[in-house]
């Protein structure tokens, strides 16, 4: 549930894949291809055992589209980092606004999803969006300058320690790692 992506991998001919080496855990896979729907399944990994994280892609994806201004002058920003949370709470990706303030996020399965905006100098954003098969959806995020921010430090610190920052509705709005002193901060 932190959205740290573990392994990254490619299918063969078959359309199988395999990822070793992994600690008895709880691992939600996440598939995409091109002209599919983006598909995730929840595994539970335990010691010496292989687990069957067979998923089914469906065709006839949806997307989304949309522009991250500033809400003083309604410039575009560059560089933003736009997430996209599906309904479950599992993050889906995360990418970048271009030099107009525009991003795409295509091969999206039929679902409600949460868009979270990050920029430098700015409050985060959110907005929903309602994806259907084989349509775009369009968004539009207006970001305030001057930004809050949440510091801290985990004590003691453990190895692995994933820090994680949701809303009031339990939205996952960005998770982070703790520095080697135990500090961290969400900006």
């Amino acid at each position: 549930s932190s959205g740290a992506v573990i392994a990254t991998v490619l299918t063969d001919d078959n359309g199988e894949y395999v990822v070793n080496g992994l600690a008895p855990s709880i691992y939600t896979v996440l598939v995409s291809a091109p002209d599919f729907q983006t598909n995730a399944a929840t595994v539970q990994v335990t010691s010496n055992q292989t687990v069957d994280g067979s998923i089914a892609l469906e065709p006839d994806p949806g997307q989304i589209t949309g522009t991250v201004l500033d809400s003083v002058g309604s410039n575009p920003i560059s560089g933003a980092s736009v997430s996209i949370v599906n309904s479950s709470g599992t993050l889906i990706t995360t990418v970048l606004t271009d030099p107009n303030g525009i991003f795409m996020v295509e091969g999206l399965a039929p679902d409600n999803y949460t868009v979270n905006v990050f920029a430098n100098d700015f409050q985060n954003g959110t907005v929903g969006a309602l994806v259907k098969s084989g349509q775009t959806t369009p968004v539009s995020v207006s970001l305030e300058p001057n930004p809050g921010r949440v510091t801290g430090t985990i004590t003691p610190l453990v190895m692995n320690t994933t820090i994680q920052l949701r809303n009031v509705n339990h939205v996952l709005i960005d998770s982070v790692v703790p520095n080697q002193d135990g500090t961290f901060s969400f900006n």
